[in-house]
């Protein structure tokens, strides 16, 4: 497992070339008839312990602003979460589908069509954004001169606060499920979005976020597992205890 650096100069290069981390290869090349070098740190297996080395490696390097020319910590760690964020996506959808059909609402049964063609950004938008409250708040914030708000364009934080608890919000979560369905994600949805981006987009992570960002897609799966066993009348210990790893 390696993580491979370019650096531009040789503004750093002491300072990286006196990093001698244990029990890790360094290996330093010059790039010729440039003034480019590059800096490759790498350690025998492919394993966690190993992803937990180079990610602290890395931390420590990206404080020279190099260009990540590999980071395979980060593979190792969106390759572990990449079937947890799967197993995300499709328990949600048929959790969707499932409140929807059962809902009397008919709004929200036309809104649960066709999740497949959605991306995770829209349907996170369909399920918990009110637009109609981000449009009376923008109303206030703004104080347009044709609205009720005219003449209130200067505010104290105490007056929009009041004026924000004031605001009803209605999202279709709760309209098909209700907010004690799986809490986790109706709270941290935009940890959920960020964490599933990065792994998505080949981003580099550290072990610190790929450590949050597995906790929390197998506390929401869990609690996804125990949503649809409540909607189709199986016990949480039934829906976890026959999982099937594919």
């Amino acid at each position: 497992m390696i993580n491979e650096y370019l650096f531009l100069s040789n503004d750093y290069r002491a300072a990286v070339e006196a990093y001698s981390p244990d029990s890790v290869s360094v290996d330093i090349s010059n790039i010729e008839k440039t003034p480019l070098w590059t800096v490759t740190f790498s350690v025998p297996n492919k394993n966690e312990d190993s992803a937990k080395k180079l990610s602290e490696i890395h931390n420590m390097i990206m404080q020279y602003a190099p260009l990540v020319l590999s980071c395979e910590s980060s593979e190792y760690y969106n390759r572990i979460l990449f079937p947890l964020i799967n197993e995300l996506e499709r328990k949600l959808r048929k959790l969707l589908y499932l409140a929807a059909s059962i809902s009397d609402n008919t709004n929200a049964k036309e809104s649960i069509k066709q999740l497949e063609e959605k991306d995770f950004g829209e349907i996170f938008d369909l399920l918990f954004i009110d637009q109609n409250f981000i449009l009376n708040m923008k109303k206030r914030i703004n104080a347009d001169l044709k609205s009720e708000f005219n003449g209130m364009s200067k505010y104290s934080k105490e007056e929009i606060k009041g004026y924000l608890d004031s605001l009803e919000e209605h999202i279709l979560w709760d309209v098909i499920l209700g907010e004690k369905y799986v809490p986790t994600l109706r709270s941290r949805f935009r940890d959920v979005q960020s964490y599933r981006n990065n792994v998505m987009h080949a981003h580099n992570i550290n072990k610190d976020q790929f450590g949050k960002a597995r906790y929390l897609f197998d506390k929401i799966n869990i609690e996804l597992n125990a949503a649809i066993g409540k909607l189709i009348g199986v016990s949480e210990a039934s829906s976890t205890e026959h999982k099937v790893d594919v």
